[in-house]
């Protein structure tokens, strides 16, 4: 690995409620060490917050006046930045190079330019709440773009902003062995029965394709499906009444929201995970941390295929469109597991390759 240079990431609240974020960025400075992270966040909630991490020091720079109204005006960008380095005592000099992990984290352009500034770009994020003019401003300042799927670094810069001169890095997401490795979960209880258990952890919402789910639950009555998430469909929605019908199918069973720390044990009781995004552009973008948690626990993986990303996962994990062909798959998985083909050994390699520290040690070798 080159040697480290004096890293200094700029994130945000959400970085640390984000679990696979959260272990990429401890593990950064654990093989960075003097790694530092300024976390922004607003005056009224900072005092509130209790941000910690054993790997990483984290000091709040907070915005004294809304956010909308310092990213309007250069000089109160100054003034909130100024007041923020006297009350901590900041010094920027000691760092070379500055992660930018948001959108909104181009406020603090002025004050790096003499830094090489390495972008993460994890999402489509004019659909999530920044607008195109934040994301192209962050984009343009780096030096280098992280990209966590391949349709970001071939479609989105180009397709959105017609940026074409940037380096761009494909740099897909990874697991947490310390939550989803073998060691950190507990050895599930014995079988009673033989039945196949197929399991799906996630939010219920747009981007899940429920029609699909759906059609599978009904076609292949024998097959025991647990489902875990919160329904946050809109009410008495089509959608909303359409997962009311799954829930209460006899061959399925619902748990609600299980807590992530919660969900490794669940999870190490399913013996097949799918993985049900609706076809859109927008999952075109999405690399989902939940592949290699999956793989991490040893469990095959049947997805809905928006992009090639997981390609290089074949051995543990296939790849369908469209409820005929997810059904066919997953009877074939099934039909393997009976008949003593053992995914695991190879899933959990998989898993290991991609995990959070191999992803900060990428990082690195690439700044």
């Amino acid at each position: 690995m080159k040697q480290a240079r004096n890293i200094l990431i700029f994130c945000n609240v959400s970085d640390f409620r984000t679990y696979t974020r959260r272990a990429t960025l401890e593990s950064i400075a654990k093989l960075a060490p003097g790694t530092k992270c300024i976390s922004m966040v607003s005056f009224w909630n900072g005092p509130k917050l209790d941000l910690r991490s054993e790997h990483l020091e984290i000091i709040p720079f907070y915005y004294y006046l809304p956010y909308p109204v310092i990213k309007k005006i250069g000089f109160l960008n100054y003034i909130n930045f100024k007041l923020n380095t006297l009350r901590t005592g900041f010094d920027f000099n000691k760092f070379d190079t500055v992660i930018l992990s948001r959108p909104h984290n181009y406020i603090v352009g002025p004050f790096i330019k003499d830094k090489k500034k390495v972008v993460i770009l994890s999402d489509a994020y004019h659909t999530m709440g920044n607008t195109l003019e934040e994301t192209r401003k962050v984009i343009e300042m780096g030096d280098v773009i992280m990209a966590t799927s391949m349709a970001l670094r071939d479609v989105y810069v180009q397709k959105y902003f017609s940026i074409t001169d940037k380096n761009i890095v494909y740099w897909p997401n990874c697991v947490d062995l310390d939550v989803w490795g073998p060691a950190a979960t507990s050895k599930p209880e014995p079988r009673k029965t033989n039945e196949i258990v197929v399991g799906f952890a996630g939010n219920f919402m747009e981007a899940t394709d429920i029609h699909l789910l759906y059609d599978v639950v009904t076609t292949m009555t024998d097959v025991r499906f647990v489902l875990a998430g919160k329904n946050r469909y809109p009410q008495n929605s089509e959608e909303s009444a359409m997962l009311e019908k799954i829930i209460k199918a006899p061959n399925v069973e619902y748990h609600g929201y299980i807590d992530y720390n919660q969900l490794p044990d669940e999870v190490k009781k399913w013996d097949i995970c799918i993985m049900i995004d609706a076809i859109s552009e927008h999952a075109s973008y999405h690399h989902h941390n939940k592949m290699y948690q999956y793989l991490a626990l040893g469990k095959p993986v049947v997805y809905q295929k928006n992009h090639n990303d997981y390609e290089p996962l074949g051995e543990a994990s296939f790849g369908v469109t469209g409820s005929a062909e997810f059904i066919e798959r997953l009877e074939y998985v099934i039909r393997k597991l009976k008949d003593g083909t053992d995914f695991s050994a190879r899933a959990k390699e998989l898993a290991y390759e991609n995990s959070s520290d191999r992803r900060a040690e990428q990082l690195l070798e690439i700044i």
